[in-house]
């Protein structure tokens, strides 16, 4: 699993189940924190909603011009 410090931004490859992880560069012990591939869902649904109000706010001033 892939881990980056928190301090100097290194990437980590380390087990999940290991309990002492540090930093090769830094030496650093706390602030490993596991990357995130994913963004959040509620990340995702604001996402979403944005691109709605685009579309609707472009479609609607679309066809406003249209009449």
């Amino acid at each position: 699993m892939r881990y980056v410090c928190s301090y100097c931004h290194t990437p980590i490859e380390a087990e999940p189940d290991d309990e002492h992880k540090v930093c090769p560069r830094c030496k650093a012990e706390a602030g490993i924190e596991p990357v995130k591939d994913k963004a959040p869902v509620a990340m995702q649904y604001f996402g979403l909603i944005l691109l709605v109000a685009g579309v609707m706010a472009v479609g609607g001033s679309f066809f406003g011009l249209a009449s």
